[in-house]
């Protein structure tokens, strides 16, 4: 049994359970603390109760992203999209999601993945039984959607996005703008048909595996995420991009690439698939150079010519229709970002100082 006692402090009050115990080295009574209680008032009444400990914690898992996201993907009937278009069980379904989760709240690596899953509540969530979380069937699940077929790949995982992308578009108002760009990200395995030498994100040579990613422009809906052989320059890519893009039922598109995917031969190509495409030049020739020198900084830094970057910073931007990359009739800006127009001329001044006078001392 417990028994309340109160501990006065300075002004305040304190109450506390105490237990009596037998204690056979001293053969007699004694009393010990239960738990605190909290600030109390004169008569005994709580007034700012004690916080809840905790004397041991076993584990512990962070719910809120993962749980944010599930209620989306229920709002989207995900895991039953994913029995119906690819054909497969309920619980491969769950593990498909689990797996599209896993990108977006636990970022676990799949050799850790079954671990993870059982930690979290995905398994109360979609009634997983242990046994059926485990590395291989993990595997398993990600073969329904890409897997080896005589000649190629059989590739259900595009169908599977065209279907979600055409539920997207019924209910969206996003204009018909996208932007395109690939990464490649290094492969440490032993065996990927898509692994090949070549540019890592840094620049480097490595093995790597190519993605290559079409995004709304707006609320950035994935409308095409396909897989590309690492060593696959980035221009060629642009050709099955808009040919899959095409498949998929997208007309009268805009595509903002990146200036590596920029070329004469891919603007004819998109063009004539009734497309638009945006980017920066690349490899400025006789005509670039024209047009980029044709104000002077201060008849570009105006305030009609003002835009908000993304970032919030603020760039220069003056439009104008003329001839580029063998079309008469195109549209070209000129865009001008002053802290990096700064930063440019005042490393370009510092080199001149230096090739003039010698390597300026550290002291001054």
């Amino acid at each position: 049994m417990t028994h309340r006692v109160y501990k006065t402090v300075g002004r305040l009050r304190y109450a506390y359970d105490y237990e009596s115990y037998y204690d056979p080295r001293l053969h007699r009574s004694r009393q010990r603390m239960v738990r605190y209680l909290g600030r109390c008032d004169e008569n005994g009444a709580i007034l700012a109760p004690a916080k809840t400990t905790v004397d041991h914690v076993h584990s512990c898992f962070e719910v809120g992203p993962l749980a944010l996201f599930y209620a989306a993907a229920q709002e989207l009937d995900l895991r039953d999209r994913f029995e119906a278009m690819l054909g497969v069980d309920r619980t491969t379904a769950s593990l498909l999601l689990t797996l599209s989760l896993n990108q977006i709240a636990g970022r676990e690596p799949i050799s850790r993945l079954a671990e993870w899953t059982v930690r979290s509540p995905l398994m109360t969530w979609e009634g997983l039984a242990p046994a059926a979380v485990t590395h291989e069937a993990f595997q398993t699940a990600l073969m329904t959607l890409c897997r080896p077929a005589p000649g190629g790949f059989d590739n259900p995982g595009l169908e599977l996005q065209h279907r979600l992308t055409e539920d997207w578009r019924h209910g969206s108002r996003e204009p018909a703008t996208a932007y395109y760009d690939i990464t490649k990200q290094p492969y440490y395995g032993t065996e990927c048909p898509y692994a090949a030498l070549g540019h890592d994100g840094e620049g480097n040579l490595s093995n790597v595996v190519g993605f290559g990613l079409v995004i709304s422009r707006d609320h950035h809906h994935p409308v095409l995420c396909r897989p590309l052989l690492g060593s696959k320059n980035d221009t060629l890519s642009v050709r099955d991009t808009v040919n899959q893009l095409k498949d998929f039922g997208f007309e009268r598109l805009t595509l903002v690439m990146d200036r590596g995917m920029v070329s004469e031969e891919n603007l004819k190509m998109v063009t004539e698939a009734g497309y638009e495409q945006v980017g920066i030049v690349r490899g400025w020739n006789e005509a670039a150079w024209k047009y980029v020198t044709q104000w002077p900084r201060e008849a570009l830094e105006q305030p009609r010519f003002v835009v908000s970057r993304s970032n919030g910073e603020v760039a220069y931007c003056r439009g104008w229709t003329a001839s580029l990359y063998g079309r008469k009739s195109m549209r070209v800006a000129v865009v001008l970002n002053p802290w990096r127009a700064d930063q440019e001329q005042g490393s370009r001044d510092l080199a001149i100082k230096e090739l003039t006078e010698g390597k300026v001392p550290t002291e001054r």
